[in-house]
């Protein structure tokens, strides 16, 4: 963590601050270029669950999920967090979801947290929640019961072979949550859906199955995908 700290602060000295989709100089972001990550999201769905994602996964997309996710740059990080955020700002307003909902964030592999340092789409949720006034709720309950392969290079059915049944609910948690709270999943990107597929079976096999899943967030969505 302090090595990635360090080489952080070394990389912001070499390299001005810019702003990372039209890569501007000088500005941390532009206002026109955030407000793009806020734009009304896709809707998709999957096994009948909704799926809102806001932002296509273009080469640009990609470069900043993979600066906010491998260098904890905190710019990048703002804007997924940015998009998640305007997605639950746009359901509350439509009253598209109740009063009571928890936050769920897709799990990372164990080796993925040990190289980065960090779990990032729970600290990503940290900070969309954190964004919010009230604050939203979260919690980090699903992850990897045994390993899977790096999806990457994966194809759609070769996705889902790898992750079946590989998630679960942490039953040593604590699992008393009210029946009537609603829960959101959410992640960085959808690509085949498979990710997002694993994780509300494991939920549906869960303690908290009965509690009801009313869809889940992704900040980009990858146009090859199966929706």
């Amino acid at each position: 963590m302090v090595f990635n700290s360090l080489k952080n602060g070394i990389t912001s000295l070499i390299f001005p601050d810019s702003c990372p989709v039209c890569l501007r100089i000088d500005i941390k972001y532009c206002e026109p270029c955030l407000k793009l990550w806020s734009q009304y999201p896709s809707l998709n769905y999957l096994s009948d669950i909704p799926i809102y994602s806001v932002v296509d996964y273009t080469p640009t997309t990609a470069k900043i999920i993979l600066r906010a996710k491998e260098n904890r740059e905190a710019i990048p990080r703002f804007f997924l967090a940015t998009a998640i955020r305007s997605v639950i700002d746009k359901l509350i307003l439509l009253g598209e979801v109740p009063e009571n909902f928890l936050l769920l964030p897709i799990p990372s592999s164990k080796r993925s947290n040990m190289r980065r340092g960090e779990d990032f789409l729970l600290r990503l949720v940290k900070e969309v929640a954190n964004l919010h006034h009230p604050y939203l709720k979260y919690r980090s309950l699903l992850y990897f019961q045994r390993g899977v392969k790096d999806q990457s290079g994966l194809g759609k059915q070769d996705r889902s072979i790898n992750l079946k049944g590989s998630m679960a609910v942490n039953s040593k948690l604590d699992l008393d949550i009210d029946p009537a709270t609603a829960i959101v999943l959410i992640d960085d990107v959808t690509t085949t859906g498979a990710t997002i597929q694993e994780a509300i079976a494991a939920l549906s096999r869960s303690p908290i199955a009965g509690n009801q899943l009313i869809g889940a967030i992704t900040a980009s969505r990858s146009s090859s995908g199966p929706f």
